[in-house]
């Protein structure tokens, strides 16, 4: 499998439901399309959720800017993130993203 990527350039591009159900993404660093679907009150929230066709994943980490009306962006406009893949719990099947510097 070789060392994970330091740069987004250089991960695999996935979906939001490989995410959700491929047991084979669990620690890979990827990149993954998708829009804001719900964000906290702040960028230092640091959790939103990443929804993409239906499909929908934690995120924690620097809440994009493309979240906030407020900011003067559009909510739900398109973005792609850099990301390491990483179980929700210790006993959990459920997947959640840590977003990594892009």
């Amino acid at each position: 499998m070789g060392p994970p990527p330091l740069r987004p350039a250089h991960a695999p591009l996935v979906t939001v439901r490989q995410i959700v159900e491929a047991d084979s993404l669990l620690g890979r660093r990827v990149r993954v399309s998708g829009s804001c679907a719900l964000a906290g009150a702040g960028r230092s929230t640091g959790a939103w959720v990443l929804a993409s066709e239906g499909w929908s994943v934690e995120v924690r980490g620097l809440v994009p800017s493309t979240c906030y009306k407020s900011a003067g962006f559009e909510a739900g406009a398109p973005l792609t993130i850099f990301a390491q893949v990483e179980p929700r719990g210790a006993d959990s099947d459920e997947r959640l993203l840590l977003r990594l510097p892009e």
